[in-house]
């Protein structure tokens, strides 16, 4: 059986509230917001668990491809 690293760790994507959607893992947290323009993608998570985020994505309804802009909340080293 193959360890998970840390920002492997999945969670269920879901909706928190109206327009806004958690699609992070459970080390590296992402928010999907829905808006008229687009979708905003607030923080991107570990590189390596990209194919977890653009996953949660599609499992609560949308589309990588929409997302229009990208918020950092804050940096790592």
């Amino acid at each position: 059986m193959t360890k998970l690293s840390y920002w492997e760790w999945g969670i269920e994507p879901c909706r928190i509230c109206d327009q806004l959607y958690y699609v992070g893992t459970t080390k590296g947290p992402s928010h999907l917001l829905v808006t008229s323009s687009g979708l905003v993608l607030i923080d991107t998570g570990y590189p390596q668990s990209l194919y977890m985020l653009i996953e949660s994505m599609r499992r609560v309804g949308f589309d990588y491809k929409d997302v229009r802009h990208i918020v950092h909340t804050h940096g790592h080293i």
